[in-house]
């Protein structure tokens, strides 16, 4: 059975997740339309949606398999690899502040705070020790 750490980090992980998909998707006519104008100037025409799309999918794909693997299959090095991702998603979200909608800012924040929430509970004794009763049953 999980330690109380483990789902809590459970909850809130995939609570960043769907925050991240909501401001996201509130902003989706202007991410679609900004894509679109990237894209046309290589010459692809109206892609936006798909490439949205794609790249949502992607994401929620990376998310699932980062719970998984932390979660699930209780590899611990893959908490260090999640702490580098947040750690990288919170300088890139300091450095768009300025040029990014306030829905999006505000969104991307809340997503920050839960995957920090979510983050320090993988590093709580019950789940160390959680962790450990893993690599010692190998």
């Amino acid at each position: 059975m999980k330690p109380d750490s483990i789902r809590k980090f459970d909850i809130l992980y995939w609570a960043s997740v769907l925050v991240g998909i909501g401001g996201a998707l509130l902003v989706w006519d202007e991410s679609v339309a900004l894509v679109n104008a990237e894209m046309a100037a290589s010459g692809i025409e109206d892609m936006g949606a798909a490439a949205m799309i794609g790249s949502l999918a992607f994401s929620l794909l990376i998310s699932g398999v980062l719970w998984m693997l932390i979660s699930v299959m209780r590899v611990e090095v893959v908490k260090w690899v999640l702490a580098i991702f947040l750690a990288w998603g919170a300088i890139s979200l300091v450095m768009q502040m300025a040029v990014t909608p306030l829905t999006s800012m505000i969104t991307g924040i809340a997503s920050t705070v839960f995957s920090l929430a979510a983050l320090y509970f993988l590093f709580q004794p019950d789940a160390k020790e959680w962790f450990a009763e893993k690599r010692n049953r190998k």
